[in-house]
């Protein structure tokens, strides 16, 4: 009988290894049944979304928007704004990992690559690009799971004849260079994945300081993740596994009654 033969598979950007995904009412272990993909974008000097489309009115006011920090849900989009929506090139983190080979997901020279890249600043390089932008936080590439989020980013509308964006950016691999030289200007620290970053927390992560993980032999992932992370140190929702128990009082042992004799007498 032949041995089975694991073939290589060279792009997988698009696949989200995650069955849950396809049926929402789902749990797995992995990944929780839940709501749309949470989207977050910044309205300050930033292109519109989807250049060309008709705008539809929104039932969200203002003062929601900031309330909730700009965080879109997908599912209120119209059928024309997904359209849009499937001509946004998709970029990963792990594309400009230095600790990774290009089989392992990197996608720009060894050279350009950096420590612990985050989609968070992948975002910001690319807003700072003017270029439209949509950060997805709970997507993640099957390569790299334990670091969550990936970036949608409009290169070319072939919707419009194949219009570009920014003449500057006439292919991915330009864009992604430019990406990588952002990167490297603006590296990733702790402090950077603090509340401050842009990205909203959860009420439970109040008071909560993010820590380096450690690295594992033969396993490549950062050391420096978003602090939703399933397996950011610590984490605020699965704190008890950390915290040990209280220690409970010790209750004094009774003392001991003497034993007590029976005496028999014959008649």
């Amino acid at each position: 009988m032949s041995r089975p033969v694991l073939e290589e598979v060279d792009d997988v950007d698009n696949m989200d290894m995650d069955i849950a995904e396809f049926d929402p009412t789902l749990r797995t272990p992995l990944a929780p049944a839940r709501a749309a993909p949470t989207v977050v974008r910044s309205q300050d000097q930033e292109p519109p979304l989807f250049p060309g489309a008709p705008s539809t009115p929104r039932t969200q006011t203002l003062a929601q928007a900031e309330a909730q920090k700009n965080v879109i849900d997908p599912a209120k989009f119209s059928q024309e704004e997904r359209e849009h929506l499937k001509r946004f090139q998709i970029v990963y983190p792990c594309y400009f990992d230095k600790n990774r080979s290009h089989k392992e997901g990197r996608r720009v020279s060894e050279s350009r690559a950096v420590e612990n890249p985050l989609a968070k600043t992948i975002s910001d390089a690319c807003r700072s690009f003017n270029l439209p932008v949509i950060l997805e936080l709970d997507k993640s590439h099957p390569q790299d799971f334990g670091n969550p989020g990936r970036v949608r980013v409009l290169i070319k509308d072939n919707s419009n004849g194949g219009q570009l964006s920014d003449p500057k950016y006439q292919t991915k691999r330009s864009l992604l260079n430019s990406i990588a030289e952002y990167l490297a200007s603006h590296p990733t620290t702790l402090d950077s994945i603090s509340k401050n970053n842009g990205v909203p927390w959860p009420q439970e992560f109040d008071g909560f300081v993010p820590e380096k993980l450690p690295r594992v032999k033969g396993f490549k992932m950062n050391t420096i993740v978003p602090v939703h992370s399933r397996v950011t140190l610590k984490h605020p929702m699965t704190k008890t596994i950390y915290d040990p128990e209280p220690e409970q009082p010790k209750i004094p042992a009774a003392p001991k009654q003497p034993k007590k004799k029976v005496m028999k007498i014959r008649g």
